[in-house]
């Protein structure tokens, strides 16, 4: 059984604000933040959710969610 490989942290920042999509390394996993939670350590900025954060508090643990990204 192979370990998952770890990413360096870049610019890693203890406090995030809704919407934020950020890396976390001790996990490794990747965390959205949609309510009044910070992270447990320090995570790495990495994109926002700009549309649609309201449907993650009807999310439930085997749902699927997936993200796209918003053309300019």
């Amino acid at each position: 059984m192979s370990e998952t490989p770890s990413l360096k942290d870049e610019n890693p920042s203890a406090s995030s604000e809704a919407g934020d999509i950020c890396y976390w390394s001790p996990g490794p996993a990747l965390c959205i933040f949609f309510g009044q939670t910070q992270p447990y350590s320090r995570v790495n900025h990495i994109g926002k959710v700009v549309q649609g954060l309201d449907l993650f508090e009807r999310i439930n643990a085997a749902d699927r969610i997936v993200l796209r990204k918003k053309e300019l």
